[in-house]
């Protein structure tokens, strides 16, 4: 129930709920009656759902009337607010979708629901394109992949927003935007994905199948933005998430299609404009929306502005010269308080010719935006233009310090953003978070021009040369930190800078970069991408970084050598190239390098049961780390002492070991250690035969996995409740739990897992008096150790001693062979299709 006399402000709107009248910026609205009583009803929502026939009981009350009633009031509603305003809970009802509050301050109405997804409100009213948001929420209705082509500038991406924005209520997790604009190759285009809607993917290679699997209890549109320079990745993931993720939809926006058979097609089209040679008046030409675009633009930036008779026919003059394009027509706008409409002509008219010289079927980017951009560049003081050309360099977006690292390292933070804050004003540059970490980016268009412009100035390689050199500092500043800052929100800190850690590694490795640099920069990012478990992408930059190491620079040397060893699956690579790192850092007395490089030597020894080769290195590596303060290192270094220890009968040092590492672990946020510490203490407690206190502590780590979306670490996990649930004798448990995590130790790439897995799963088969595939199970199993140095762990001989046993006394040893060998030769594939046919539970 509205409050009798109260006015509702929202934006630029006042709605009066005694006189049913709607105003803007002071101008009344005329709306209809029951549009009016609509949009009260909304507002009295309080940002919350307002059901059809709640909406149908208001406006025509006690009289049976068609659902089309309501959505022509809707509809007439929305073109009158703009996009955004209002969005649609499909099949359910409307809610108003901005903060809303009563002039006396007794009223607020800023809950717009639960907010999931990442895709942002609109900055300011999506103008022209009511139609076109309604036709592509038709199709998604229709379809599960919807294209938004045009050319660039024409506003494809707002206009996904908008669709994004009326749909997300609909969707059980959101709306989630995905910008590719900033990814130069389309082997980054599902790991870019996966990063952006937190998918913990593991140490594996990230594929569209990858995504796919991890998607596919979703229910979520998914935006794929500027797809047009990586077609066929996008196309790939997109075909791939629509298999396999019924409750998936797609929309990509691009220059041109994706080619893809399921796929609906919207082209946008410009913004209407006035017919040439037609008289225009004042009203008339607010009739056409580029014309109110600009105006409205104007206005934002100068509230002197106004239309009248003198002034009409320039408005119109202007936005057909930028031929509707909302990008263009923005900038112009965006000059007229400092030039007026005449010099904005003028100047327009001029660069066309200069920068297109008359080439009637240039690309469309060159006959509009470049031309724009062009004119927008040469307003700019020499100062500013070189500002821009330089922030051409970074990759996505970027910060204050940063940009006045690369373009003002002199200047103070204050006169960098002031340079930046005219940038943002001319519209050359974007806010892209809130001010407390405020990061800004170009748009893609206005970052090509510049690019070019800093090429013809000479500047490219000496600009990318201090941008590598900018984010190297960065990530060993970072790495130094990473021992005593939590994990998490370490990794929220440097995230938004992955495309530029990308860029500046892709050029130093290139004939014009500095590869010293890009050595220092992957050493650097070790903790970074294994944080975000994109293992199999660091691995590439490993393998681009290892040729020609820096001879001149031991101490870089040992820690490309320790990067190597962290990175590579293989355990006689580890020990070969920890023991690289281990002598080279002894050399130059790089004592935090060197307790790092012992810690992974040990490790690899353990695994070959190389027990007290292990336990002096560790030893030795424990106390190097806490004399230099490495507290997440040292608590690695204690944790793999632990494992030692037991192994060893040493119960109580294991113990003690592992509740070291594991408090500091927590102190220090740091969950994946905490999970392996956790692990570990099952381990012990299932060896001294507390079977339930191991199984607890086990469920413990699962759900700590699974809160933090850690796939390997489910994985292991549910491994492990797989083997003590046969312990005990709860074989059902224990299926289920080996069927969850061995398609997730493949798809991380945990080959070791797998064995370990499937032999557990083999074990059960057996129980269950199904011999020949338990057989064929072992072989598969016995062909990692066949052909891996990695020998199994105590407990998990003990285990394929007594199945082989088992299974030698049931089989004829024909059979017993022949399964093995067959077993041994299956694939990822065929192994879990085999699976998907065993039933020994019913």
């Amino acid at each position: 129930m509205s409050i009798a006399g109260l006015d509702y402000l929202f934006g630029p709107y006042r709605l009066s709920s005694t006189a049913r009248r709607l105003h803007r910026d002071g101008l009344e609205l005329r709306l209809s009656t029951r549009a009016l009583e609509l949009l009260l009803a909304l507002v009295e929502g309080r940002g919350e759902m307002v059901s059809r026939d709640t909406l149908m009981e208001r406006v025509w009350p006690g009289t049976r009337v068609h659902v089309n009633n309501l959505a022509v009031q809707m509809s007439a509603l929305r073109r009158a607010l703009g996009e955004g305003y209002i969005t649609t809970v499909p099949g359910r009802g409307f809610r108003l979708a901005v903060p809303v509050v009563a002039e006396d301050g007794r009223v607020a109405t800023a809950a717009p629901g639960r907010q999931h997804g990442n895709v942002p409100l609109l900055a300011n009213r999506l103008i022209g394109r009511a139609s076109a948001v309604a036709a592509g929420l038709e199709t998604l209705a229709q379809t599960r992949l919807c294209s938004l082509v045009g050319p660039s500038g024409i506003g494809k991406t707002r206009l996904a927003q908008a669709m994004a924005l009326s749909l997300q209520d609909g969707m059980a997790d959101g709306a989630w935007l995905v910008d590719l604009a900033s990814l130069g190759s389309g082997d980054t285009v599902a790991s870019t994905v996966a990063a952006t809607l937190g998918l913990a993917v593991g140490p594996g290679a990230v594929t569209a199948g990858t995504v796919a699997q991890q998607l596919k209890a979703y229910k979520l549109l998914l935006i794929l933005d500027n797809c047009e320079h990586l077609l066929t990745a996008a196309a790939t993931l997109a075909s791939t998430v629509l298999e396999t993720c019924p409750d998936v939809r797609i929309l990509a926006t691009s220059i041109e299609r994706l080619g893809l058979p399921q796929e609906r097609v919207h082209r946008i089209e410009p913004l209407s404009l006035p017919p040439a040679e037609s008289e225009v008046t004042p009203i008339g030409l607010m009739n056409f929306a580029a014309c109110e675009l600009f105006v409205e633009r104007a206005k934002a930036l100068d509230h002197r502005f106004v239309v009248d008779g003198g002034n009409a026919p320039l408005i119109a003059e202007i936005c057909r010269n930028l031929d509707g394009i909302p990008l263009a027509i923005e900038l112009a706008a965006g000059r007229e308080s400092i030039l007026g409409l005449e010099k904005i002509r003028d100047e327009l008219s001029r660069r066309f010719r200069l920068l297109v010289g008359g080439q009637r079927f240039g690309a469309p980017r060159h006959q509009t935006l470049a031309n724009a951009h062009a004119w927008s560049y040469g307003l700019l003081s020499l100062r500013a233009q070189r500002v821009l050309r330089l922030l051409s360099v970074f990759a996505g977006s970027f910060d204050l310090a940063a940009a006045r690292a690369l373009a003002a390292p002199d200047a103070a933070d204050t006169t960098m953003l002031e340079d930046l804050t005219l940038l943002v004003e001319r519209s050359l540059v974007t806010s892209v978070s809130p001010a407390a970490r405020s990061r800004y980016r170009l748009l893609e268009s206005t970052k090509a021009y510049a690019a070019e412009r800093l090429v013809e100035a000479g500047e490219a390689v000496a600009a990318r040369c201090v941008h590598a050199r900018y984010f190297t500092e960065l990530f060993e500043s970072a790495a130094t930190a990473w021992e005593l800052e939590p994990t998490r929100p370490w990794l929220a800190r440097l995230l938004p800078d992955i495309d530029n850690l990308r860029a500046a590694l892709g050029w130093s490795f290139e004939t014009e970069g500095e590869r010293r640099i890009g050595q220092a920069l992957c050493a650097a990012s070790q903790r970074f991408w294994h944080g975000l478990c994109l293992v199999a992408e660091y691995r590439f930059w490993v393998e681009r970084a290892l040729p020609e190491p820096p001879s001149e620079d031991a101490r870089l040397a040992a820690r490309l050598a320790l990067a190597e060893a962290r990175s590579l699956l293989s355990v006689a690579v580890r020990l070969e190239a920890s023991g690289r790192a281990e002598t080279l850092a002894r050399a130059v007395g790089d004592r935090a390098t060197l307790g790092r490089a012992l810690t992974i030597r040990a490790e690899a020894l353990r695994r070959t049961h190389d027990w007290a080769g292990a336990a002096a290195l560790l030893d030795e590596a424990t106390a190097l780390l806490q004399a230099e303060e490495a507290v997440k290192s040292g608590a690695e270094a204690s944790q793999q002492l632990a494992i030692v220890c037991y192994h060893e009968g040493e119960l109580a040092r294991s113990r003690i070991l592992n509740a070291d590492a594991l408090a500091r672990y927590r102190a220090t946020g740091h969950t994946v250690g905490t999970l392996a510490c956790l692990i570990r203490q099952a381990n012990d407690d299932f060896g001294a035969g507390r079977v339930a206190e191991a199984i607890e502590a086990t469920r413990e780590a699962l759900a700590l996995s699974r809160e933090e979306r850690n796939r390997y670490m489910v994985e292991l996990t549910q491994s492990n409740i797989a083997t003590y649930e046969v312990a005990r004798g709860n074989l059902a448990v224990a299926w289920q739990a080996g069927c969850e995590a061995l398609p997730i130790a493949i798809e991380v790439d945990d080959r070791a897992g797998v064995a370990v897995i499937v032999q557990t799963l083999a074990g059960i088969v057996a129980a269950e008096g199904d011999a020949e595939n338990a057989a064929l199970l072992l072989g598969h199993s016995e062909a990692f150790y066949a052909d891996d140095p990695e020998a199994r762990a105590p407990e998990e001989r003990a285990s394929y001693d007594a199945l082989v046993l088992k299974l030698e006394g049931v089989l004829d040893p024909s059979t017993f062979a022949t399964c093995r060998q067959v077993g041994a030769r299956w694939n990822d594939e065929v192994l879990l299709a085999a699976m998907g046919q065993l039933r020994p539970f019913g």
